[in-house]
């Protein structure tokens, strides 16, 4: 049941608009104007958001079950509306067999009151509200108070932005990806300055959303990601340097190897001129010995 194809057999109608309706990623790229040849991405992440305005007193003792003390959890029939939030938040369609233990563990209250919570379970971010003024604001131009649109935005821009770093980091650290130190430290560099650019924190004030991104950050593993980062970020600096190292243990090499070649060809002239014999290809071949000699000398003890 957890694999239940109901989502491809959504529609989605509007004025104008087709009319067998779009699939929701078909929607997606017709408000946004996206062209069919442009792949989409699943962010895994969505709201929903439940007003109990005008219905029976059920819900509202359901907020309040949530409340400490919680001696009588949840009892008939507020364990079948208990079950039915449960089969919202994971995406499940057998929820009626989810025991209490299983809803203690799925339905996890941020900030409750007798009025609303919130809970963030995975890329889900549900709010029940008895009323929502908010909600009877903007009502009609958006679905969802935007007071959970944005710092949903905010964590699933964050993920995305982590997860799109972490796998070039782990591509560019892997041996056989060959990179050369250039482009090695351009992609440190770039790394480095889209994570402490792009990456959004601090951006709200209203403790709700400070709750949101900081139970967010937790559920969705972001902190951990960003642990990662850190950590392969610290192997990329240190490969740099490595290759840096020998890079100039090279140089040094060479150069010691050119000076020793032009210090025997001075010894060349003046052998040849004091012993008036032609010795000159014999005394080439062995600077160019000595030479070789040097160089790798000169490379063993740098290592």
């Amino acid at each position: 049941m957890e694999a239940s194809p109901v989502k491809d057999q959504i529609r989605i109608k509007i004025a104008n608009g087709p009319e067998a309706g779009f699939t929701p990623s078909g929607f997606i790229r017709h408000i946004g104007q996206i062209p069919d040849s442009s792949k989409l991405t699943g962010s895994g992440t969505g709201i929903v958001e439940i007003d109990l305005e005008g219905t029976s007193n059920l819900p509202e003792k359901f907020l309040e079950s949530f409340l400490p003390p919680q001696e009588d959890f949840l009892t008939d029939p507020l364990r079948s509306f208990a079950k039915v939030i449960c089969g919202i938040i994971l995406g499940i369609f057998d929820f009626a067999r989810m025991d209490e233990e299983e809803i203690r563990d799925t339905i996890q209250p941020v900030m409750p009151n007798t009025s609303s919570f919130m809970v963030l379970c995975r890329g889900m971010l549900l709010k029940i509200s008895n009323p929502d003024e908010i909600m009877e604001a903007v009502k009609e131009y958006t679905a969802v108070s935007p007071y959970l649109v944005i710092p949903s935005a905010v964590l699933a821009h964050n993920e995305h932005l982590q997860q799109k770093t972490l796998r070039e980091l782990d591509r560019t650290l892997d041996p056989a990806t060959g990179i050369n130190l250039a482009s090695l430290e351009n992609i440190h560099s770039r790394l480095k300055a889209v994570i402490n650019s792009q990456y959004l924190s601090d951006n709200f004030q209203y403790q709700s959303e400070q709750t949101i991104i900081r139970v967010g950050n937790l559920q969705r593993g972001i902190l951990n990601i960003r642990e990662k980062i850190a950590n392969r970020l610290e192997e990329l600096s240190e490969h740099i340097a490595t290759k840096r190292e020998k890079k100039s243990n090279l140089s040094d090499a060479f150069i010691n190897a050119f000076l020793s070649l032009i210090a025997m060809v001075q010894l060349n002239s003046f052998l040849t001129g004091f012993f008036q014999v032609r010795i000159g290809l014999f005394l080439f071949l062995a600077e160019l010995l000595l030479a070789c000699f040097v160089f790798f000398a000169v490379r063993i003890k740098k290592r």
